[in-house]
């Protein structure tokens, strides 16, 4: 997945599937380096407000701590 489709993905991922990802990627992952792993951070923690602190909890339990 080249850059630019990695962003991509990011700006058009729910909630959960970011959570997924920022909970369960190896540490040094492309998706959290570079210019990729700005718009991820910037992104995640825009959604966090949006979404306001009930959603997150409700979204961080459903993605839980297991594979």
């Amino acid at each position: 997945m080249t850059e630019a489709e990695m962003i991509e993905w990011i700006s058009n991922a729910d909630i959960e599937a970011l959570l997924y990802r920022w909970r369960f990627e190896a540490y040094g992952s492309p998706w959290f380096t570079s210019a990729v792993g700005d718009h991820y951070s910037a992104t995640i923690a825009k959604r966090r407000e949006e979404v306001g602190p009930d959603a997150w909890a409700n979204a961080s339990k459903a993605v839980g701590w297991d594979r």
